[in-house]
């Protein structure tokens, strides 16, 4: 009885052993296509967050070109609003962009993909350059039409690498949704295939010798030999 006693104890500790091993691996990698999920979903929110300040650069700049100031109670009021607003928005794309660099290098994303990204702050340095050069070195007198017209006449190129980069990390960003949820689905099922196994082999391998075992300790006992 001895020996089939540590059988049954070794086989039932294989048997926990494949059950964690399975089971931990399987939430592994469900974590892992999760965290992957939420990244592309980060990153996809930040690119739409620069597409709309690009999109209010551009329709800005196009609205003071077509209504710049001819007078200088016009234009002192255009300096304290229109220049404030377009600072804002810029700042607030330099700001927003410098995170997507940051976010997209570090995450170890495909190579195309960081390459785009900092293709695109390679160029936006180079706006915020030439914006600068056309407003002036006077802040308190800036060539605000020049600039608006910079703004008009190089934005369109920035918002339509945003538009591409916007539309290629929303197929990652579903792709990786799809395994995600994929990979959830798969793990419980994994779980519950292996928690019926488990099952399975308890009582064909246990219980049902258990009761054989019973049953002739009865007959045993009975003189049933």
């Amino acid at each position: 009885m001895i020996p089939v006693a540590n059988a049954l104890q070794w086989k039932a500790l294989a048997g926990l052993a494949v059950l964690a091993v399975v089971t931990v691996g399987s939430h592994l990698l469900n974590h892992s296509l999760y965290r992957a999920s939420v990244h592309s979903q980060s990153v996809l929110s930040e690119l739409r967050r620069l597409e709309t300040v690009g999109e209010s650069l551009l329709a800005r700049s196009s609205h003071y070109v077509d209504n710049a100031a001819r007078d200088y109670e016009t234009y002192a009021r255009d300096v304290a609003l229109f220049k404030r607003e377009l600072v804002v928005d810029i700042e607030r794309f330099d700001g927003s962009l410098k995170q997507l660099v940051e976010v997209v290098t570090g995450a170890g994303d495909a190579p195309e993909r960081v390459q785009s990204v900092v293709a695109l702050g390679s160029a936006w340095r180079d706006y915020r350059a030439g914006f600068a050069e056309r407003l002036g070195p006077d802040p308190d007198e800036p060539r605000l039409e020049w600039g608006a017209r910079f703004i008009a006449r190089a934005q369109p190129g920035i918002n339509a690498s945003l538009h591409a980069l916007v539309e290629d990390f929303r197929g990652d960003s579903e792709a990786d949704a799809r395994n995600a949820s994929i990979g959830g689905v798969a793990a419980a099922l994994v779980s519950l295939a292996i928690a019926l196994a488990a099952l399975a082999w308890f009582y064909h391998g246990v219980s049902r010798r258990i009761v054989l075992t019973v049953e002739g300790c009865r007959r045993v006992a009975s003189g049933d030999f």
